[in-house]
Formats: structure tokens, sequence, C-alpha cells
């Protein structure tokens, strides 16, 4: 079964205001944490998977580890529910909340790709599509050891 963590919003806030205020990857001794800025994409087709990938250069060029990921996605309020689902190196974790935080992937290479799954179930066209707003994500990481 699948794991799902909260995050109360001041921890959020706190770990994404260090990561920034660093105007780069945060690092301490071993780990860091890499911030990922993009938008969610206007939803107007039911049954239809719209995919957002996520990509940053300090990830792609690390060897370490995944530990914790925090996620805050925006989307313009809508009648329709879709479900957003986060996905890791082709292993998915469905997500209940719009912001918080996962173990799920937990030891995965940073370098993984990762992506966000949105879906509105049902058939047909949306009367009124649900409208993209903002997606961030916040990778925290640990480095590999000569010794691992």
């Amino acid at each position: 079964m699948r794991r799902r963590a909260g995050v109360d919003f001041p921890l959020w806030i706190a770990v994404g205001l260090i990561a920034l205020a660093a105007g780069a990857p945060a690092q301490g001794a071993g780990g860091g944490a890499v911030v990922i800025d993009d938008s969610t994409p206007d939803l107007a087709q039911r049954e239809r998977v719209y995919q957002v990938r996520l990509q940053h250069p300090t990830l792609e060029q690390l060897d370490g580890e995944i530990t914790t990921l925090y996620w805050r996605i925006e989307l313009a309020p809508s009648r329709e529910l879709p479900i957003i689902e986060l996905c890791v190196a082709g292993y998915c974790d469905q997500l209940e909340m719009r912001r918080g935080a996962s173990n799920e992937f937990e030891g995965l290479p940073a370098d993984s790709n990762i992506e966000f799954r949105f879906m509105v179930p049902g058939r047909g066209m949306l009367q009124r599509p649900i409208r993209g707003g903002s997606l961030q994500l916040i990778v925290n990481y640990r480095q590999q050891t000569a010794g691992q």
C-alpha cells in the first residue's frame, strides 16, 4: 500500500524559503534541496492524461538519491476534481492534497524522470476547461558516498 504524508503549511514555507534564499540548490553536508517551478496545463478533456515533466540541471548532475518530495499545485476552482499523480522513475503515487509531502520515492536516484499527471474522470469535453496555474516541487536529496 502506498504511504502518504501531509505536511503543515509553515514547514512548507520554511523549506521553500531556505532553498530559495540560497539562489541555487540548498546543500548541507551530504545533501540538499532543489526547487523546480513550472505551470499546470489547462484541462479541457475528460479521460485524457495531461503530463508535466519536470527537469532541473542540478538534479541531472547529481549522484544522489531522493529523500522527500514537497509539492504545491494551483489550479483554478472547478466543480470537476482532477486526479493528480506524482511519478518518479515510472512509479506513481496519487496525490490527495494540492500541497503536501511524500517519502514514497525515498531512495530513488535524484536524476530520475519526475512528472505530474492530471486527468479528469469521465468522457468527453468539459463544458468549462479547468484553467491551469502554478506548480512547485522541492526535491530533498542526499549525496551518495564512495562506500555506497
